[in-house]
């Protein structure tokens, strides 16, 4: 029993003939490459200008993916504000100030565009630290190292630690400060 090396042996029929298909189809222009990644999901103008360069099998001249990005823009199919807005919404809620800051400008947003959107979509901060804090842990810490763990928790999701120590104030009787310890 001999194999091409090439071939998956879990493979059906049906998927060999689609990577024969792939190997004789021309590849698709950029502009086909942008519009189907923005079909699956928002793409900031930076982030998306890395999935083009990445993608194409030949080098992009910058002129050519600048003028392709002005172009979507234009017609409307390209937004930092509208990602900025869909990632806002789909992460604020387990996800602090600024931890959504970092990644926004990670992923290319200019500062304003982060500040707005912020300010409109992701609501207040303590309040979702303390539905964060509600859902993990819901009961108050009994000693200072259970309140370390949970001021930890809410500060690695990047709520800011005055917003972290109140949403557990807001469910604790028992003040822990760092001058008894």
């Amino acid at each position: 029993m001999t194999q091409e090396p090439s071939d998956d042996i879990f493979a059906g029929e049906n998927t060999k003939k689609l990577r024969q298909r792939r190997k004789t189809e021309k590849p698709l222009s950029l502009k086909a490459q942008a519009v189907k990644c923005l079909a699956r999901r928002e793409y900031s103008r930076s982030e998306l200008a890395r999935k083009l360069t990445r993608l194409s099998e030949e080098a992009i001249d910058n002129d050519e993916l600048e003028h392709l990005l002005d172009e979507l823009q234009e017609k409307g199919y390209l937004s930092d504000e509208r990602f900025a807005r869909s990632f806002t919404r789909t992460k604020a809620a387990r996800t602090g100030n600024l931890k959504l800051i970092a990644q926004m400008k990670e992923k290319g947003l200019s500062s304003e565009v982060i500040r707005e959107v912020i300010q409109e979509e992701a609501g207040s901060e303590l309040e979702r630290a303390k539905a964060l804090w509600q859902r993990k842990f819901g009961v108050p810490a009994d000693d200072y190292k259970g309140y370390a763990k949970q001021v930890r928790y809410l500060l690695s999701r990047g709520f800011s630690l005055q917003a972290a120590k109140a949403a557990i104030a807001s469910g604790s009787q028992v003040s822990f400060d760092e001058e008894d310890y």
